[in-house]
């Protein structure tokens, strides 16, 4: 997720450059780079690696003594939750999905890259509200959004979300050796859920393949 300006691109405006491509013909939605600037931007303040999100990638130092656990998951309108969640809740979904893994293996969140595949039919309110859902968890978790990608979809909403966390040296749980523990009222969430089951670690309504879980 970055508002940089790719160099090719030099027989466009300076106001075309700054708003950034349409992510689909016929979208509502401000360009990529103003609605990265506008809404996803304010999230990563307090990461100084992300840059802004100005920039093509990120950086992440370990704390001396630890190391750099990676998780990534991703849902699927229509598979994972329902078109008429909130997105506040559908944002909140994917990131404790993954949070939830992290935790799963006695790692600390620090961080997340976030890609956002958009249907054409998404309007900015519900990017407005999915950033607050971002928002909201991020105080909760004391994560920072440090990059990803937006783009544009014929099909369903797509999210997929890396994070980061630490854990110790040689310190990280293993499938199979891991206890469920604490729950997500801690600020370092830990799974109370079944090994392999991340869909049910976060606050959305279910479809017909999935259970509610609010």
């Amino acid at each position: 997720m970055s508002n940089r300006e790719p160099r090719r691109r030099t027989d466009r405006s300076l106001e075309e450059q700054s708003r950034g491509l349409p992510l689909s013909a016929g979208s509502s939605l401000p360009g990529e780079f103003e609605l990265i600037a506008r809404y996803f931007a304010p999230l990563s303040k307090g990461s100084a690696g992300a840059y802004g999100l100005k920039d093509d990638a990120a950086v992440v130092t370990p704390t001396p003594g630890q190391q750099i656990v990676a998780k990534t998951d991703a849902i699927v309108g229509g598979v994972h939750f329902r078109p008429d969640d909130p997105a506040d809740l559908v944002a909140r979904k994917a990131l404790r999905v993954n949070l939830s893994d992290l935790a799963a293996k006695g790692a600390v969140p620090r961080c997340y890259m976030l890609d956002l595949i958009l249907p054409g039919t998404t309007t900015e309110e519900w990017v407005a509200a999915f950033a607050r859902g971002l928002a909201q968890d991020q105080k909760t978790f004391r994560v920072h959004l440090i990059g990803g990608d937006t783009n544009a979809t014929p099909g369903p909403l797509t999210i997929a979300v890396t994070a980061l966390g630490e854990v110790p040296n040689g310190q990280i749980l293993r499938r199979g050796g891991a206890r469920p523990v604490m729950s997500f009222s801690s600020p370092a969430p830990s799974a109370t859920r079944p090994w392999g089951w991340p869909r049910s670690a976060a606050p959305c309504r279910g479809s017909p393949r999935q259970r509610r879980v609010i």
